[in-house]
């Protein structure tokens, strides 16, 4: 049995990097954000920030058909 190690490593390329694109603590349109993230796959791309939702490092909701993605309000919050 071999593992997809090239898998394994687009997922983390992108879960970071939309991890560093919400750091900015805005609201940001998925689509936007999608189309500057690494790889070709747009479903890898959804599953991914699926997981982050699940682990609650990001929220996302749709209005008006758009996704909303951002950061949790406690993982947005300026170090006091």
């Amino acid at each position: 049995m071999t593992t997809d190690t090239t898998h394994i490593s687009d997922t983390t390329k992108i879960s970071a990097a939309i991890l560093d694109a919400l750091a900015d603590g805005e609201v940001h349109r998925w689509a936007e954000l999608r189309a500057g993230l690494p790889g070709r796959d747009d479903g890898q791309r959804g599953r991914v920030l699926v997981a982050l939702m699940h682990a609650g490092q990001v929220h996302a909701v749709k209005i008006d058909g758009a996704t909303l993605v951002a950061l949790p309000l406690h993982a947005a919050a300026p170090a006091a």
